[in-house]
């Protein structure tokens, strides 16, 4: 088809071209296996191709993206952030000027999350969880292996506000301020 904005030609799944004015032209050869296109405005140069699922390659508004065995392995680049996986889902990271976050899961045996003022790891989930969140001076700290332990600390501007622990049903150690108190055989916890 042709238009005054855009042109097609497609005999689908074998061959497929569009070309849309001041745009992009791409073109795709026996659909989905191969796709490539370029930018036609010169105010956003860039390329792409992909040959499905084995290698492709974004490179489009300051972004490069390169994947090879889509999804699983892929690295990307651009001056916000640069980010990588390999390979997915089990291993990501990604950094920005505010700092890496970076991610392993082996889901549901253990899993780890790491970024700036965070932290949080989780063993035969549900039933182990770690989490950190904050700095040094005031923070948050909770983790708990069910049903018999868990604990959370919370701490502002360097004092303690709340802390406890609990190894149920034997004892439960509270903290609230200046306050302490230990609970033996303690059943129910509060």
């Amino acid at each position: 088809t042709k238009g005054p904005r855009e042109d097609k030609f497609r005999v689908f799944p074998l061959y497929g071209d569009q070309v849309k004015k001041d745009s992009h032209k791409s073109k795709f050869i026996l659909w989905p296996f191969w796709h490539d296109g370029e930018s036609l405005d010169p105010e956003k140069p860039g390329e792409w191709f992909m040959f499905f699922p084995f290698y492709g390659n974004y490179n489009y508004k300051g972004v490069e993206k390169t994947t090879l065995l889509w999804p699983f392995f892929s690295w990307s680049t651009s001056d916000k952030e640069t980010a990588k996986s390999a390979p997915w889902p089990f291993y990501t990271t990604r950094e920005t000027k505010d700092g890496k976050e970076e991610k392993f899961t082996a889901w549901p045996f253990y899993s780890k999350y790491q970024a700036p003022n965070r932290l949080t790891k989780q063993y035969l989930w549900p039933i182990g969880t770690y989490s950190y969140i904050g700095d040094e001076k005031t923070f948050e700290e909770r983790s708990w292996w069910l049903p018999l332990y868990w604990s959370s600390k919370v701490v502002k501007e360097g004092k303690t506000v709340e802390d406890y622990e609990r190894y149920w049903p034997f004892v439960s150690l509270d903290q609230q301020g200046e306050r302490k108190s230990i609970s033996i055989l303690s059943l129910w916890a509060q």
